[in-house]
């Protein structure tokens, strides 16, 4: 069973366009992440919690290191112009395992990005690539200053946490668990009734993949009608 330690990048002046900040995207796609692992119990899963300093490299490897972690996956968003935008990933030079975990992570996201795909790269002076005791990789998935590179980071959460899972299960050697269930017709159904019975539907949208808390509050509601 891998310990996988994630932690999210926790740069909230790294802004971009839409009102983007690295530190809140990175924290709502590893969010998104979370519930691909909430599936699948070969993975104990722990994460770097959205914080109020600067910057917590240190401490989340640290943080991992006491933990006990066999993995360790940093996720970024990147800036820098043209030649930043696009999927890459990060590795130490003297650590296979870490190879192959980013060069996995990379093989399953970059073709969904809209940017180039960059492939991976030693880069041992980086803190997140050093100085976790489990090999470890960081991933920039795609540039966060320009609009499109935002409203992907943004707009395909659910996408993105899924090409992540399935990039770790591969890196660390195990076949990903079948996909999130598709539940919008479900709700479809589900909304047509509270319409029916005159319940709210506040926050619930038929055409959304998952769940939610939302949608499950509804389907209390309808059960719970009298």
């Amino acid at each position: 069973m891998p310990k996988l330690y994630l932690s999210q990048a926790n740069q909230g002046h790294n802004a971009g366009p839409l009102g983007y900040t690295e530190k809140a995207g990175m924290d709502a796609i590893i969010h998104a992440l979370l519930r691909e692992f909430a599936s699948d119990p070969r993975f104990t899963v722990k994460h770097a919690l959205a914080g109020d300093r600067i910057d917590t490299a240190t401490e989340n490897c640290d943080e991992a290191n006491r933990w006990g972690a066999d993995y360790y996956v940093a996720l970024h968003s990147n800036a820098g112009g043209v030649g930043a935008r696009g999927t890459i990933g990060f590795y130490h030079s003297r650590s296979p395992k870490g190879k192959a975990l980013c060069a996995a992570i990379v093989k399953a996201l970059a073709p969904l990005s809209p940017g180039a795909d960059h492939g991976i790269q030693t880069k041992d002076g980086f803190i997140e690539v050093h100085r976790p005791n489990a090999p470890s990789c960081l991933i920039e998935l795609e540039a966060h200053d320009w609009k499109i590179g935002v409203e992907w980071l943004v707009g395909k959460r659910p996408l993105i946490a899924r090409a992540l899972y399935e990039g770790i299960c591969e890196g660390v050697g195990l076949e990903p668990k079948n996909g999130v269930v598709d539940y919008r017709h479900l709700k479809k159904a589900a909304l047509a009734i509270a319409k029916k019975l005159g319940l709210p539907t506040t926050g619930v949208n038929g055409n959304v993949v998952g769940k939610g808390p939302a949608f499950e509050a509804l389907l209390r509601a309808i059960a719970d009608h009298k």
